[in-house]
């Protein structure tokens, strides 16, 4: 018999474990935040806010923290989310 949450086994996982195993599913790559008030959240679980802050501070060179390569990444994860969130009408 499973459950539908891994909790009610005594089997939390964090969201990093999480993304791990959907990519081991053949699911899409999930970015997970590593900086910040979300620092270890998947990119789905960061309000639309957030988000769209990150990306100011990317286009105003402030996350002098990140590699170009990095920033690039984080950008383009945002921008899929966002898309992703606005095919779906999801406001969060």
């Amino acid at each position: 018999m499973s459950s539908s949450s891994d909790e009610s086994c005594g089997n939390s996982l964090t969201e990093n474990e999480v993304a791990q195993e959907g990519l081991k599913k053949g699911k899409k790559m999930t970015y997970i935040i590593n900086f910040g008030k979300y620092s270890g959240k998947l990119i789905g679980n960061v309000k639309r806010g957030y988000l769209n802050w990150c990306l100011e501070r990317i286009e105003d060179g402030e996350f002098k923290f990140m590699s170009e390569e990095e920033k690039t990444e984080l950008e383009e994860a945002i921008e899929k989310e966002l898309e992703i969130r606005d095919r779906s009408h999801i406001t969060f």
